[in-house]
């Protein structure tokens, strides 16, 4: 069994006695102070801004129900996190935040996110786990200059209708997303300077994806995506709805010149114009 998902029984008898609970074990030592000092130990959570007060535990240790007392985590320009791959176990979490701190590697359980940038500055950030998917009420800047994350798997997130200006902007590692659950009206400035993005297509077909770019009422620029391929530029033509006043469709070289003369027809029967 992993370290990261192992749990230690231990019994002291009964709770008149001692307390009986359940260990929890933290990779990152740094997240095993935070935690020790915040939401465990013998008196758990003392600050009502962390969680439920009082939940009783041990000396220099956080237990199972501790973390379940846990609401909030706060991470904010933390320079010696690397990893912490345990906190998908903190069901009731409402609050996160790790903005401009060293984090590499982090699980998240379901939760609403209300508000974005929680990742921003998040320069060594590579992996985020988000399996049982995620309600995000705002996204703005949420990976702004996450330079070192490369791809993300979006599936069974909850984007319906929400602000995603600069999301992913200056994530210049970045390399593929899967856009299938991203909500229908999509704004590019999410992706500004992500030069390493070769698809917003994924695993899905061109068609799969028209939906994304209905209702596009603004140019649409891959001008700093250098690298965006041609499955991704099909599925915009495809999808933005005809405009009453021309509108650009920004491409950089080389995929400016494999579309073909049928896309180029399609894009100007709805007043675009490749530029």
């Amino acid at each position: 069994m992993s370290l990261i998902s192992r749990l230690h029984h231990i019994f002291q008898g009964t709770r008149e006695g001692g307390y009986d609970g359940t260990i929890m074990e933290f990779e990152d030592p740094e997240v095993k102070k935070y935690l020790v000092e915040n939401i465990g130990g013998e008196n758990g959570i003392t600050n009502p801004d962390f969680g439920i007060e009082g939940v009783k535990g041990i000396a220099g240790e956080v237990t199972y129900e501790q973390v379940l007392a846990c609401k909030k985590v706060d991470f904010r320009y933390n320079k010696k996190i690397r990893r912490f791959n345990e906190l998908e176990y903190f069901k009731n979490l409402s609050t996160v935040k790790f903005w401009s701190s060293s984090i590499e590697e982090v699980s998240l359980p379901y939760m609403t996110i209300g508000g974005g940038a929680i990742f921003s500055g998040c320069t060594k950030l590579r992996k985020l786990t988000t399996k049982y998917g995620l309600k995000i009420i705002s996204a703005e800047s949420m990976f702004y200059d996450c330079t070192s994350l490369t791809t993300l798997d979006t599936r069974g997130w909850d984007l319906s209708y929400i602000n995603l200006d600069y999301m992913f902007c200056n994530s210049t590692s970045l390399v593929s997303i899967d856009l299938s659950d991203f909500p229908m009206y999509f704004n590019w400035s999410a992706f500004f300077n992500c030069s390493n993005l070769e698809t917003l297509v994924g695993k899905h077909t061109e068609t799969d994806n028209v939906i994304l770019f209905r209702g596009n009422s603004s140019a649409v620029d891959f001008r700093s995506n250098p690298k965006i391929n041609l499955a991704t530029v099909n599925a915009v033509i495809r999808g933005v709805e005809r405009s009453y006043r021309t509108l650009p469709l920004f491409l950089p070289e080389p995929v400016k010149s494999q579309v073909t003369e049928e896309y180029k027809k399609i894009l100007e029967s709805k007043n675009w114009e490749i530029m």
